[in-house]
């Protein structure tokens, strides 16, 4: 159990980011979608791609994808955890860029 604890950690984590991931393009995003149109006010181009229906799916089927060989591929474990932190790196950096990107343009003064 000890030489697994790097690599359980690194999936607790990306299963972690995965769910706020999930909350937030499917919660928050439309949501945030009304404003702006509520609003009648033009998107930005990051937040037109953060807030696009394809983008954190995306990044959710790279991450899983990364995780996926990573964990099935005759590796050695120090190269099973860095293809586990690829993923959780890809993932963690789109969900942080799409919070920041739709959140951003709305809380800037006029």
């Amino acid at each position: 159990m000890r030489r697994h604890a790097t690599l359980i950690t690194m999936l607790v984590a990306e299963a972690g980011v995965a769910a706020l991931a999930l909350f937030f393009h499917l919660r928050s995003r439309p949501a945030i979608l009304d404003a702006f149109r509520e609003f009648n006010t033009t998107l930005p181009l990051t937040t037109a791609l953060a807030l696009a229906p394809w983008f954190l799916p995306a990044a959710l089927v790279a991450a899983a994808l990364c995780t996926a060989i990573a964990l099935s591929a005759p590796l050695r474990r120090s190269r099973r955890l860095i293809g586990v932190g690829v993923g959780l790196v890809i993932l963690a950096f789109s969900l942080i860029f799409a919070v920041w990107a739709a959140f951003m343009p709305i809380f800037q003064p006029a």
